[in-house]
C-alpha cells in the first residue's frame, strides 16, 4: 500500500484475526494496521477517508512552498565555507580530522566539489533537501508497511513538518549529516521491515546485515543520534524471533546482535573521541538540562497554547505506548526511549543549541503515537470511536494547525534572511570581489565592536569565506589592525553599516 494514496476498505473476519494473533509477532497485515477499522465501519466513514488527506496536503504543499522560496534565496555560510575549502584538497577525502568522524561531510562535500564547484549553493542544497525528503518518505514508507495505515503517512509528515525545524536541516548544508542519519535511519527501517517479511533464514540475514550497517551509517553521521539503540534492540529482537521458528541454531541467531554491534562499536571507537575532540562539542553535562530547556521551550512554545499542544502529543503518546505493551507490540515503546536517549543528549550540550536537533526525536514521538494507538484500537474495538470516527481527525487538524502557527517565526525568517545572507554577507563578498583579484591574497582588518568581530568571524568561517567564489582568494588573514596584516596584501577593511550589514569601509593595496 503506497504511503500517498488513501487506503482501502478492509473488513477481517473473526477466523483471519485470529490467526494473525498466533503467526510470529512481527508479521502483521499492513490494511489490519487502520486505526479503528472494523466490519462495522459505516460507509459514510469509508468516503470520507479520501477527504482526510486534504489537511496534511494543504501543511505540506505551503511548506514546500516556503522552502522552494527561501532556497533560491539561500547562499553558502560559516562551516560551508570551512568544507568547501577543506575538500577542495582530494588529499582531504575519509580524513577523520576534518569530520569528526563522521563519513557524509566527506562524501558531500567532496562530490559536491567536483561536481557543483563553489558558485553556488543551491546545488548543495537540493542534494541536501533531497536526502532530507527520502529520509523522511523511506521512514514513513516502512511504518506503512504494518505499523501504521497510509493516510497515517500522511499526518506524521504534515505534524513533523509543521513546527518548521527540518528547515534548518535542508537550508543549511553543513548540516547534510542530519539529513544523512534521517536517511540512514529511515533505509534502517525499511531493511528490517524486509527482513521480518521474510520467509527464507538467508533473506532475512541479508536484509539484517543492511539494517545494520545503515544503523552504523546513522551513528556515522551524526554522534547524537546514538539514541536510536532501543530501535536498533527492537529491531534484533523481533528478527531473532523470526529466526527461531525459521529453526536456525543459536550461533546463527547470535549473528543478529550486528544490528546492535556495529554502531556502538563504531560509535565508542570513531565517533566520540573524534567528536569530543572538539572544543565545541567538549565539555557536555548534565548541568546544562535546566539552561537547554529553557532555550528549547523558548524557541518551540513560547505560548501556553503551542506548550499544551506538546504536552498533549506527549500524553498521547505515553499512553498509546504502555497500552501497546500489554498486546506485545514493543515500536513504539522503542520510539519513545529512543526520542528520549537523543533529547537527554540534546539537552546536555553545553553551546550547541539550535532547534534542528529536535526534529528527528519529535518525529519518533509522532511515530510512537500514531502506531501505538493503531495497535490499541486494532485490538479493542472502540465502538465509540467507530460511532464518532469524525473526532480524530478534526482534534489532528487542530493540533496540526497550532503546529503550523508555531513555524511561523522560522518560515518567516528564512523569507527574510535565508542563511547564508544574514547581515549583508552576499553583498560584502561580492563587493570583496570587485575590488580583489583572483588567485592573490587578502588581509580582512575587522573594524567593528568585539561582539561584531565573533559573529562576523563565525559566518566566514575565519576567513574562508573569501577562499571561495566570487571572492577566490590565494588565501585570506583576519586580522585587528593594518599592521598584523602580511607585508604587500592588499588590505580590505570591513565594518558594520547604518543599518546593521556588514560591508566594505576601506581599502588599501601596498604602495598606493
Amino acid at each position: 500500500m503506497s504511503m500517498f494514496a488513501p487506503d482501502a476498505a478492509f473488513n477481517p473476519t473473526a477466523a483471519e484475526h485470529d490467526v494473525e494473533i498466533a503467526s510470529r509477532p512481527v508479521q502483521l497485515d499492513e490494511a489490519a494496521d487502520q486505526l479503528g477499522r472494523s466490519a462495522a465501519v459505516p460507509p459514510a466513514v469509508l468516503s470520507h477517508r479520501r477527504l482526510q488527506v486534504a489537511v496534511p496536503c494543504v501543511v505540506l504543499f505551503l511548506t514546500v512552498s516556503c522552502w522552494f522560496g527561501a532556497l533560491l534565496k539561500s547562499n553558502f555560510l560559516s562551516d560551508d565555507f570551512f568544507q568547501l575549502v577543506t575538500y577542495s584538497n582530494l588529499s582531504h577525502f575519509l580524513t577523520l580530522k576534518y569530520d569528526q568522524g563522521q563519513i557524509p561531510i566527506n562524501v558531500f562535500w567532496t562530490v559536491g566539489y567536483i561536481s557543483f564547484g563553489t558558485g553556488s549553493a543551491i546545488p548543495y542544497l537540493l542534494v541536501n533537501s533531497g536526502a532530507f525528503a527520502l529520509g523522511l518518505f523511506l521512514w514513513l514508507r516502512a511504518g506503512s508497511a504494518r505499523l501504521w495505515a497510509g493516510i497515517q503517512s500522511w499526518w506524521i509528515a504534515s505534524f513533523a513538518l509543521a513546527s518548521a525545524a527540518w528547515m534548518l536541516i535542508a537550508l543549511w548544508s553543513a548540516n547534510v549529516t542530519h539529513s544523512a542519519a534521517l536517511l540512514a535511519l529511515g533505509t534502517a527501517l525499511l531493511a528490517h521491515e524486509r527482513a521480518v517479511r521474510s520467509t527464507a533464514r538467508r533473506s532475512l540475514l541479508l536484509w539484517s546485515l543492511i539494517g545494520a550497517l545503515c544503523f552504523a551509517l546513522v551513528i556515522a553521521s551524526d554522534p547524537l543520534y546514538i539514541g536510536i539503540l532501543p530501535l536498533a534492540i527492537l529491531c534484533a529482537s523481533e528478527q531473532l524471533t523470526l529466526l527461531r521458528t525459521l529453526g536456525s541454531k543459536w550461533r546463527l541467531q547470535a549473528v543478529l546482535s550486528w544490528n546492535v554491534l556495529l554502531p556502538l562499536l563504531y560509535f565508542f571507537l570513531i565517533a566520540y573521541p573524534e567528536k569530543s575532540a572538539v572544543p565545541a562539542y567538549a565539555g557536555s553535562s548534565i548541568g546544562y538540562f535546566a539552561r537547554d530547556w529553557s532555550f528549547y521551550i523558548g524557541q518551540m512554545a513560547p505560548t501556553r497554547v503551542i506548550e499544551a499542544t506538546y504536552l498533549a502529543i506527549l500524553l498521547a503518546t505515553g499512553v498509546a505506548s504502555i497500552w501497546a505493551l500489554r498486546y506485545r507490540q514493543f515500536f513504539a515503546i522503542a520510539c519513545c526511549l529512543s526520542a528520549g536517549l537523543m533529547g537527554g543528549i540534546m539537552l546536555s550540550e553545553r553551546q550547541q543549541l539550535s532547534t534542528n536537533y529536535t526534529f528527528v526525536p519529535f518525529l519518533l514521538v509522532l511515530s510512537a503515537c500514531v502506531a501505538g494507538w493503531t495497535t490499541v484500537f486494532r485490538h479493542a474495538g472502540f465502538g465509540l470511536v467507530r460511532r464518532y470516527w469524525w473526532v480524530p481527525p478534526l482534534t489532528a487538524t487542530v493540533l496540526v494547525a497550532v503546529l503550523f502557527y508555531s513555524g511561523g517565526a522560522i518560515r518567516s525568517y528564512f523569507d527574510a534572511t535565508p542563511y547564508g545572507t544574514e547581515r549583508g554577507l552576499v553583498q560584502l563578498r561580492d563587493s570583496v570581489a570587485t575590488l580583489s583579484s583572483p588567485g592573490k591574497p587578502l588581509c580582512i582588518v575587522e573594524t567593528m565592536t568585539r561582539s561584531d568581530e565573533a559573529e562576523f568571524n563565525a559566518w566566514i568561517a575565519n576567513g574562508d569565506a573569501f577562499l571561495v567564489d566570487p571572492v577566490d582568494a590565494a588565501y585570506a588573514t583576519v586580522a585587528g589592525g593594518q599592521s598584523t596584516c602580511p607585508t604587500g596584501v592588499p588590505i580590505v577593511e570591513v565594518g558594520v553599516g547604518r543599518n546593521g550589514d556588514f560591508e566594505v569601509t576601506g581599502y588599501k593595496v601596498e604602495g598606493s
